[in-house]
C-alpha cells in the first residue's frame, strides 16, 4: 500500500503540474492577446488624435485645403520625398503646398489621377522665401542638410537672429502662402541653421493648399 500510495501521490502531483502549465500557457496568452489589444487602441487612439488635429487646422486657416495619406516615401538623399493618395482627381497640381499641424512638409510636384508625390522642405533642390520672428528679417531656407535641417542663406546683414526664432514662409515665392511654420533656428554660426518644424519621419497625414499660389507684388 505505502508503494501505491507513493504512486498516486507522484501522479497527483504530475497531474498537478500539467494544469499549472497549462494555467500558465492561458494567462500568457491572455497577457500577449491583451497586449495586442492595447496597441491596437492605441494606434486607434494616435489615428483619431492625428485627424482632429488636422481638423481643427482646416478649420483655422483661411486657405482652401484637401486631406490626404502618406502612402509612401523616397529616402533617397537625392529626393526626398513622400506620396499621398490624393491626385488630380481631388485638384492637385504642382507647386501646392503641403502641411501639417506642425508645419510646412513640402510641396507637390507631380500627380496622377488618384496619388501624388511631395518633395519635402528638406530635399537639396528644396527652398522657400520666408520670415523670420519676430525680428522679421527676410530670407531663404534651403534643404539638403544630411542632418535633416535647412540653412537659412540671404539675410540681410544687419538682420537679428536669434536661436529658437520661428520661421515662416514669407508667401513671395508664388508657391507658399505667407506664414506657414517651416521651423525654428537651432543654431547661429557661419551659417543659421533651422530645425524643420514638421516630422518627415512620423508622417501619416497631411493637408494639401489647393488655393491658387500667391502672386508676387
Amino acid at each position: 500500500w505505502a508503494v501505491v500510495g507513493a504512486g498516486q501521490a507522484v501522479w497527483d502531483s504530475y497531474v498537478a503540474l500539467r494544469g499549472v502549465r497549462a494555467d500558465n500557457q492561458r494567462l500568457s496568452q491572455q497577457i500577449a492577446d491583451l497586449r495586442v489589444q492595447l496597441q491596437q487602441e492605441r494606434a486607434v487612439s494616435q489615428t483619431v488624435g492625428r485627424l482632429r488635429a488636422l481638423l481643427e487646422m482646416r478649420a483655422s486657416v483661411t486657405w482652401k485645403t484637401t486631406g490626404a495619406d502618406v502612402i509612401g516615401g523616397s529616402v533617397s538623399p537625392e529626393f526626398r520625398s513622400i506620396m499621398i493618395d490624393r491626385g488630380s482627381d481631388a485638384g492637385l497640381r504642382p507647386d501646392m503646398p503641403v502641411i501639417t499641424p506642425a508645419g510646412l512638409v513640402g510641396r507637390v510636384v507631380w500627380s496622377s489621377a488618384h496619388a501624388a508625390t511631395v518633395q519635402l522642405i528638406v530635399d537639396k533642390s528644396a527652398a522657400a522665401a520666408v520670415i523670420v520672428e519676430p525680428s522679421r528679417a527676410q530670407g531663404v531656407v534651403l534643404g539638403g542638410n544630411d542632418d535633416g535641417t535647412l540653412s537659412l542663406d540671404y539675410l540681410p546683414a544687419s538682420a537679428v537672429v536669434q536661436r529658437g526664432d520661428q520661421v515662416v514662409t514669407a508667401g513671395v515665392d508664388r508657391i507658399y502662402q505667407k506664414g506657414i511654420v517651416v521651423g525654428y533656428v537651432e543654431r547661429i554660426g557661419r551659417t543659421v541653421i533651422v530645425r524643420p518644424a514638421a516630422d518627415f519621419a512620423n508622417l501619416e497625414s497631411v493637408l494639401i493648399v489647393v488655393d491658387p499660389a500667391p502672386q508676387a507684388a
